[in-house]
């Protein structure tokens, strides 16, 4: 009796992991993301790993490799003539996201050198 009983736990813990994975909005920003590359490469950011979090409050976060939170910045969606973009505040600079199969990608719009950064999604 106690095997089954351990059994359906086990069971009940495992689909309700798998429920909440699939409530996920996949094409939604929101959520934690781990770079894994930029391009052309961006010299300072060759040796480390980070994290970011754009949580739903509306705040952009960076964490180091340590996870410690290195900058918090608000954000806010935007769009209009162009379609998935996010703004800082007042910054005269905005940035472009696509997301593809769990991989968010994220460009400056405007400025003399254009890169993309590469993020992988957390759950």
């Amino acid at each position: 009796m106690k095997k089954i009983v351990i059994l359906v736990f086990l069971i009940s813990g495992i689909l309700l992991t798998g429920c909440e994975k699939n409530n996920l909005d996949h094409n939604s920003i929101i959520g934690q993301w781990k770079w894994f590359k930029d391009y052309p490469m961006i010299p300072e950011k060759v040796y480390s790993t980070y994290f970011i979090e754009f949580n739903k409050n509306g705040y952009y976060n960076v964490f180091d490799s340590l996870k410690n939170l290195t900058v918090s910045r608000q954000y806010e969606l935007k769009t209009g003539k162009y379609p998935n973009y996010f703004k800082f505040g007042d910054d005269p600079w905005d940035f472009g996201y696509k997301i593809n199969n769990d991989t968010l990608s994220t460009w400056n719009r405007l400025g003399f050198m254009i890169y993309t950064s590469y993020y992988t999604r957390i759950y």
